[in-house]
């Protein structure tokens, strides 16, 4: 059996960076948690479970960075093995109640201030 290669952190913030649409990638800051999250796991976004369908990271996208909460965001899944994303649109971000040590900065549009970023 052929041992499969996961993708390495910069493939991943490349793949996220690139969903993005070049307005939002001028006004919004890309977190990548570097945590790795098992295929069948389920986490709560936004009040929503979701699920977890293969072996993946989780990225977070913060559209509106200079607003308070809650405002348009989004995660995003993605496969550690082939790349693929899925995307969940929400409005409340992971660091309500605390960052996570796993949490960084992997994008900062140019429009964007550094007080925005959290981490």
């Amino acid at each position: 059996m052929a041992k499969t290669m996961a993708l390495s952190q910069d493939q991943i913030a490349s793949l996220v960076i690139s969903a993005l649409t070049v307005g939002e990638r001028r006004s919004s800051v890309v977190y990548l948690d570097d945590q790795s999250l098992s295929a069948g796991a389920e986490l709560k976004i936004d009040g929503q479970n979701v699920d977890v369908p293969w072996r993946a990271v989780l990225a977070f996208v913060d559209l509106q960075p200079e607003m308070n909460w809650g405002h348009d965001c989004r995660y995003v899944l993605v496969s550690l093995e082939t790349g693929e994303l899925k995307v969940i649109n929400a409005h409340l971000p992971p660091f309500l109640l605390g960052v996570a040590d796993t949490l960084r900065v992997i994008w900062q549009g140019d429009t964007v201030p550094e007080w925005t970023l959290v981490c």
